[in-house]
């Protein structure tokens, strides 16, 4: 994951900071106003801790930019949430959760904090069996920086490794009356997919190519290793790897 660059400005000096991968140690933060400069925006915050930031976020920021974070709110807050995992984690107050696949998450709150040191984000509170818990998003994680997953999906790093897939209800349905479901809730892909589907179980692609003798190829990028996937009418017909 490649690093992102975002800047914090505290009594009148820059300060640059890069991603660092640490535990989140979350800290809410309060926006009380925000401010635009030709195609800049800039974040007023005050923190729990006492410090009042201003907080411009990188281009890749897509959520915060596009959304706006009351519109952001207003469309998560309250949604049903289905799970495409089946695992026990830890979410980011501490607390030890455990979803079957399929598990009904009801979305309680969206906040906007100091996730770590060096790391601003969203901080999401589920519902989960009369259990609350909360998750956390950073603004420069992968999900955001590559233009985020199908609409209605949301996707939390946990460990490096293991990821938490979230599917709204209207997305939840849609994998549930593919022929490719279980596939899908695997997380894998195979031949005779449709570009959606493939994008139900992978997400966006890295970006489309072309090639001789089909209508385009679907490209991602994971690590060391790139996907191409080969279509023809909609349908993968094809599928390899470098």
């Amino acid at each position: 994951m490649p690093s992102t660059e975002l800047k914090l400005f505290k009594n009148g000096s820059e300060l640059k900071y890069y991603e660092v991968r640490e535990n989140y140690r979350y800290k809410s933060c309060k926006i009380e106003g925000v401010e635009a400069e030709g195609y800049n925006k800039y974040f007023n915050l005050s923190c729990c801790n006492g410090d009042s930031l201003v907080y411009e976020p990188s281009s890749a920021n897509t959520v915060i930019i596009e959304e706006g974070f009351e519109r952001l709110k207003e469309k998560l807050i309250g949604k049903t949430f289905y799970s495409l995992d089946a695992m026990t984690f830890n979410s980011t107050d501490g607390q030890q959760i455990q979803v079957v696949q399929s598990a009904k998450l009801m979305l309680k709150n969206v906040e906007i904090g100091k996730l770590s040191t060096y790391e601003f984000g969203l901080l999401f509170e589920f519902e989960h069996l009369d259990k609350k818990f909360k998750m956390a998003l950073a603004l420069n994680d992968y999900y955001i920086s590559n233009g985020g997953d199908p609409k209605g999906k949301l996707v939390f790093n946990l460990d490096y490794i293991n990821f938490l897939h979230l599917a709204d209800s209207i997305l939840y349905s849609k994998i549930l009356k593919s022929p490719f479901k279980t596939t899908i809730l695997k997380g894998e892909i195979t031949v005779g997919m449709s570009d959606n589907e493939i994008r139900m179980s992978w997400g966006m692609p890295t970006r489309d190519s072309k090639s001789a003798g089909y209508d385009y190829v679907m490209v991602y990028e994971q690590g060391s290793s790139t996907y191409y996937f080969y279509m023809k009418g909609k349908k993968c017909v094809k599928i390899s790897t470098i």
